[in-house]
């Protein structure tokens, strides 16, 4: 396949546990994202070995293997997608520790001249209020430091997603769900080259 080199993708796949379904709409959408001549990496939280604070810092000079995916995906990447499990309606807290470890000016460029893009993943019904409670949050790192970067108000939520979406990110239904996301993604795409161009 012939990737487009003018825009790449980050996925982030927001869950470490074993089979978990994040995975699952992560790689759908890296399926979907080569499938329009896009450029995508998927980092799955699985490999997931950032310390929390009672166990140290980052450091980005001597990084492991999955910390090296983190800082390469996303300062390579112009358009980031983030998806979290809803664990009691809040994101996971792999994320939340991620982004308490990285957001700051010394990894400017990890967030800046970058469009986050946030999704929610629930094995029942839900999983809106992570992508929402993520995009704030990634909003306010953009602001407070300054950043050039933008924060997208489409979110994906995607419920029920073992009934959807199956362990290799193949769509098993046509339904909303599909159409949903569809658009979500296409959107993605439209609003990151928009950026681009005008950055």
């Amino acid at each position: 396949m012939c990737f487009n080199e003018f825009m790449k993708f980050c996925i982030m796949s927001g869950s470490s546990r074993d089979g978990n379904n994040t995975v699952r709409l992560s790689k759908a959408t890296k399926n979907m994202l080569n499938k329009e001549g896009y450029e995508a990496s998927l980092i799955d939280f699985k490999e997931y070995d950032i310390p929390f604070f009672n166990g140290g810092y980052l450091n980005r000079a001597n990084a492991t293997e999955f910390q090296e995916k983190i800082y390469c995906g996303m300062s390579q990447a112009d358009v980031i997608i983030i998806y979290s499990p809803e664990y009691n309606w809040f994101p996971s807290a792999e994320i939340i520790n991620l982004l308490n470890q990285i957001a700051g000016e010394k990894n400017a460029d990890l967030f800046n001249e970058k469009v986050f893009v946030f999704g929610g993943v629930s094995s029942g019904r839900g999983g809106k209020l992570p992508a929402i409670q993520l995009s704030s949050v990634v909003g306010k790192v953009i602001n407070f430091l300054n950043f050039s970067s933008m924060v997208s108000s489409k979110i994906f939520e995607s419920s029920f997603t073992q009934n959807h979406v199956n362990e290799n990110g193949i769509i098993l239904t046509e339904d909303t769900y599909k159409e949903e996301f569809e658009k979500f993604v296409h959107y993605s795409i439209k609003i990151g080259l928009r950026w681009k161009e005008k950055s």
